[in-house]
């Protein structure tokens, strides 16, 4: 048996305060930080009823690579895709989110598979991703908030 299986996770659901607060205040846009698409992000994304809000959220989801030039930025995600069978490459990372994607944020390192996420239907937005200074961190934020806006207002 190859893959993850969160237990439990079926007896899920969503915070009914954060349900709450998502009808009363919807987002305007929605981040997946560059983290480990299988062992961070899916056990959030098997939450009851979060990929489906996520899937039908009127606001921009857009995701930050976790994967850069075929390397993870932390941790064992690279390790994990190959013990899975799936390439280390950032576009991977784009292919597992794009049932609710509308956005994905690749590193300069990997702009030559930009026009393939978009043939998949996603914008992409290039730019540094691999944040070292505080600079780059407000960089990186401001790249995303600039994505969302640009998918908002398509």
């Amino acid at each position: 048996m190859t893959g993850f299986d969160f237990d439990g996770a079926a007896n899920t659901k969503m915070n009914p305060d954060l349900v709450a607060w998502l009808q009363d205040a919807p987002p305007s846009g929605i981040i997946l930080c560059p983290s480990n698409p299988y062992v961070s992000i899916d056990p959030i994304l098997q939450v009851n009823g979060m990929r489906d809000f996520l899937t039908g959220s009127d606001a921009p989801v857009i995701a930050v690579s976790p994967v850069v030039g075929g390397d993870a930025i932390k941790g064992p995600t690279v390790k994990m895709m190959q013990e899975l069978g799936i390439p280390n490459t950032a576009q991977s990372v784009a292919s597992h989110y794009a049932d609710f994607l509308d956005g994905f944020v690749l590193d300069l390192e990997d702009q030559e598979l930009a026009a393939s996420i978009q043939g998949d239907g996603i914008a992409t937005v290039v730019t540094q991703t691999v944040m070292r200074t505080l600079d780059d961190r407000v960089a990186l934020a401001r790249d995303c908030l600039e994505c969302i806006y640009q998918l908002s207002n398509r």
